[in-house]
């Protein structure tokens, strides 16, 4: 069995204690049920929590519709 996330803060705390975590390394997220909690876990237990940042990265081209996705794709690869 395994854990996907999120999971509740109570249960993030409690593995953290059972496998004796002293350090965590997580990427920088950001959002409530990520970052925040872990910050809120680490200081409770005493954790050092290592945040790495993501690079930001300027897309040229966005879209959130997959055929204009499609589209893009086909005129990149030439079918």
């Amino acid at each position: 069995m395994a854990l996907r996330p999120p999971v509740s803060p109570e249960l993030e705390a409690a593995l953290w204690q059972q496998w004796q975590i002293s350090y965590v390394v997580a990427k920088a997220s950001g959002h409530p049920s990520g970052e925040t909690v872990k910050h809120q876990i680490a200081k409770q237990l005493g954790v050092t929590l290592v945040l790495i940042q993501r690079p930001d990265i300027n897309y040229p081209t966005q879209t959130d519709s997959i055929p204009i996705a499609i589209e893009f794709c086909t005129d990149v690869l030439g079918r």
